[in-house]
């Protein structure tokens, strides 16, 4: 690819026009790549934001100025500099006192267990699901908001997409076993990776339209047009009350109506609820939500899957557990783990007990003020944007009365007719991931931005 030459000494607009030429270059190879599928990939669109920054340092251009990469649903605590001590709160940063005692609080499980007849942290452990005390802390947490799982009815996973994973794989291996057919109900716009575990287990996906007016929460009218007259085959729900990509909140009387629909459709089926984000939204929204998911008609249908990663700021801590009162279905999770597993990384399950028990929801609350400061601080940099294009007699790029912004980590935007996420890249500099990557209609011309590793 042709790149302009090094710029030494150039003026304001200068810099502006260079670093334009140079996301216009890569755009357009976007554009034209293989047949479009890449196009609609995050990973594709992350390596251009790559690509495309390493060749604005090559040309000696402020490549920070030059790009704003939102791509990533990740969080860095080292990007916060608005709240210089947020690292050492959440246990991240080396040199604070919390980190060493998450270390010490380690140590002393460790110490606790090396004595003779007391429980071998390094063999195996035969039930395969996970340290008995992470457990409990996981039931705990997720019982703040109403639930009430026990130890026993919790299994510990590798993140939520881990846990998710291998949930699919149980439940086809158990419709495979009972002769009827598997198909995993994907409302879109949604998370798709769930969807692209589902087809690489060979689970048939049926998408479930969602639209703005009903803040993304699948219906009952569109669960009726996709599932026909009530059967006993195996569908599963997946359900993401606090939305990724769309920063949303469902609607509890939609929800509840919608799974009101889905029982009598398909009683042998069940809702499969991610609650990746269940601590930055509304306690009192999620509440009801949860009363809504644990009646005594639809409890034992019910799986719910939580993770610390984003909500400990902590990514890479693949610490997650699956929470269910169904017996046969957790003897079937055991025994999948059992052959999957056979025993969880010791590692994992103590530092997220350390963590549960000593990272205070008022140090993971600080990370979400952060990320609703930079929602405030990219919304207002969109309208800027507009208002200077109007003093140049162009139109909106952003319509800003179609923001969505729920869940703090996200900022969903709409763009106006005629531009797509790459014409907001080339003169703005701001890359998201399209809608289409999430099972959007391209017509509706939304872009998701994430806020957790730059702004």
């Amino acid at each position: 690819m042709m790149l302009p030459d090094r710029f030494v000494e150039t003026t304001s607009e200068q810099t502006k026009f260079a670093l334009r030429s140079i996301r216009q270059q890569f755009a357009n190879a976007l554009r034209q790549s293989g047949d479009g599928q890449s196009r609609n990939e995050i990973r594709a669109v992350a390596m251009m934001a790559q690509n495309c920054r390493r060749a604005m340092q090559e040309a000696g251009l402020p490549d920070q100025e030059g790009i704003k990469d939102f791509t990533i649903g990740s969080i860095d605590w080292k990007t916060f500099a608005e709240d210089p001590d947020l690292g050492v709160v959440l246990g991240l940063d080396p040199k604070g006192d919390p980190f060493q005692a998450v270390a010490s609080k380690i140590y002393s499980i460790h110490d606790a267990h090396r004595l003779p007849g007391t429980e071998s942290l390094e063999s195996y452990q035969p039930e395969a699901i996970g340290f008995w005390e992470t457990r409990a802390a996981f039931a705990d947490f997720l019982n703040q908001w109403g639930t009430r799982y026990t130890p026993e009815q919790t299994i510990l996973c590798y993140g939520s997409l881990s846990g998710i994973d291998n949930i699919l794989g149980a439940l086809a291996y158990s419709a495979q076993r009972r002769n009827v057919e598997t198909v995993l109900l994907f409302p879109a716009p949604g998370f798709s990776v769930v969807a692209a575990q589902a087809k690489r287990r060979n689970i048939r996906v049926e998408t479930v339209p969602t639209h703005p007016e009903e803040v993304y929460c699948p219906t009952t009218r569109e669960l009726e047009t996709v599932l026909g007259e009530p059967s006993d085959d195996m569908a599963i729900l997946y359900l993401t009350p606090m939305t990724n990509p769309t920063s949303t909140i469902y609607d509890d009387k939609t929800l509840t109506e919608t799974v009101q629909t889905f029982q009598r459709l398909r009683s042998e089926g069940y809702l499969l609820v991610d609650l990746a984000y269940i601590e930055m939204v509304d306690k009192e929204r999620v509440k009801a939500m949860i009363r809504t998911l644990t009646t005594p008609e639809t409890i034992d249908r019910v799986i719910m899957v939580t993770s610390m990663s984003k909500l400990f700021g902590d990514p890479r801590l693949r610490a997650g557990a699956i929470h269910t009162t169904n017996a046969e279905l957790l003897k079937e999770l055991q025994t999948h783990w059992q052959t999957v597993f056979a025993s969880l990384s010791r590692p994992m399950e103590l530092e997220a007990l350390a963590k549960l028990s000593l990272i205070s929801p008022i140090a993971r609350e600080r990370l979400f003020v952060c990320l609703r400061d930079r929602q405030e601080d990219v919304i207002a940099l969109l309208d800027r944007i507009n208002r200077e294009r109007a003093t140049r007699s162009q139109p909106p790029l952003v319509d800003m009365t179609r923001i969505h912004r729920d869940v703090p980590l996200y900022v969903n935007i709409t763009l106006t007719d005629g531009h797509d996420f790459l014409d907001l890249f080339v003169e703005t500099g701001i890359l998201g991931v399209p809608g289409e990557v999430f099972g959007d209609r391209p017509e509706n011309n939304r872009v998701r931005l994430a806020l957790g590793m730059s702004i």
